[in-house]
């Protein structure tokens, strides 16, 4: 089965699973305080060491955010992208909804910064991953905090997992978000999109955040061409739009970003049409 993209990609058995030694040496830390120190690690220019709070203060980083670039310390890079991730979610949750899932999750980082704002406790929370070793450190974490964070096997190429958790469990309102995992998919297949429309729910609303300004007007062409990079998330989504399947309702070409223009996300925001 295939998984990335790209041999030329992270290899991320071996890149998650360096984490696993860091939670179980490091128990005595909250929940908050580890999440801290596993996004100083995983957001760093050369994530070859893991940083304390006074480092991550003193190490600075090129962020955008709405076409403006500045330079943030990793502290503060940190927090904006959890400020970032956890406000356009929460735009898309209400009362009525049932879950939270992000494909291409990782280790949890974004579900798990969501959680801990603790502003949605009637909604359950999944993390679907392709690798053994981004579900094992997730479902350590959660173990070990007592959360209710489930993680999933999900696969850009096979993602029938996903789509049978979600009859079983019978959500009927649905929150789904990827955060630069489409990326490294060259290709998606339209095909997903289908299942997860087809799926017999009350609404269903996507969230992306990946670096596909060059499929978009006004966004930034430096990847056009790049055949490690997806080429295909925004003319699904046009074909889904124009076949009356979804309503396309955000676009924000080259919106944030850690690190500079050459990997920037765009936001683009969606909805089936029932």
């Amino acid at each position: 089965m295939k998984k990335f993209s790209s041999p030329n990609h992270h290899d991320y058995e071996s890149y998650w699973s360096q984490l696993t030694s860091f939670i179980n040496d490091n128990t005595n830390l909250s929940l908050e305080e580890l999440w801290y120190n596993l996004n100083y690690w995983d957001l760093s220019p050369s994530p070859e060491r893991f940083y304390s709070y006074e480092e991550a203060q003193n190490l600075f980083l090129s962020v955008i955010k709405n076409g403006i670039e500045t330079g943030l310390s990793l502290y503060k890079a940190t927090n904006e992208k959890k400020n970032i991730i956890t406000d356009i979610i929460e735009s898309q949750i209400n009362p009525s909804t049932d879950v939270i899932i992000e494909i291409g999750g990782g280790w949890g980082r974004n579900i798990f910064a969501l959680y801990m704002n603790q502003k949605y406790p009637h909604v359950d929370f999944i993390v679907g991953e392709v690798s053994t070793s981004g579900q094992e450190v997730c479902s350590l974490i959660s173990k070990n905090y007592n959360t209710p964070i489930i993680s999933t096997y999900f696969n850009y190429y096979d993602w029938e997992n996903l789509i049978n958790l979600i009859k079983v469990k019978n959500y009927k309102n649905i929150c789904i978000f990827s955060n630069h995992s489409i990326e490294q998919i060259p290709y998606l297949e339209e095909k997903m999109f289908d299942d997860f429309l087809n799926l017999n729910v009350e609404s269903l609303k996507f969230t992306h955040i990946e670096p596909v300004g060059f499929q978009l007007e006004g966004g930034n062409s430096t990847y056009t061409g790049n055949s490690m990079y997806n080429q295909n998330l925004f003319p699904i989504l046009l074909k889904l739009k124009n076949t009356n399947k979804i309503t396309i309702t955000k676009i924000l070409p080259d919106y944030f970003s850690i690190g500079g223009w050459m990997n920037c996300g765009s936001l683009i925001q969606w909805e089936k049409i029932n």
